[in-house]
């Protein structure tokens, strides 16, 4: 959504565009999970742990993360990590498109 007038609230609208599409989760392999504030600290956490574990020489094992609708979804620690970041580029690109938003731009 292009908001093409300039608005005292454009900023305001703009966070509410960005907030929504965080709300509506991010979805990978079909699954789609929880990105808020507080489950991209979890993803985070996960993923520093998964490469703290490999840098020693460890060998995390596969495990299971809960997706939007409780179920869950087994990971490779690799495949956490390429989901991970995943996650990283599509929360970047909502804030990059809020601040387009604006901008007027």
């Amino acid at each position: 959504m292009i908001i093409s007038h300039n608005t005292p609230n454009r900023a305001e609208r703009a966070n509410e565009i960005r907030d929504r599409k965080i709300a509506q989760g991010f979805t990978w392999n079909g699954d789609t999970f929880q990105i808020d504030h507080m489950s991209m600290g979890l993803i985070t956490g996960r993923a520093t742990k998964i490469m703290s574990v490999n840098s020693r020489g460890g060998n995390y094992p596969n495990f299971h993360w809960r997706a939007m609708d409780d179920s869950l979804v087994e990971f490779t620690p690799d495949g956490f990590l390429t989901f991970a970041e995943a996650v990283d580029d599509y929360v970047e690109s909502l804030y990059q498109e809020a601040w387009q938003l604006k901008d007027g731009t």
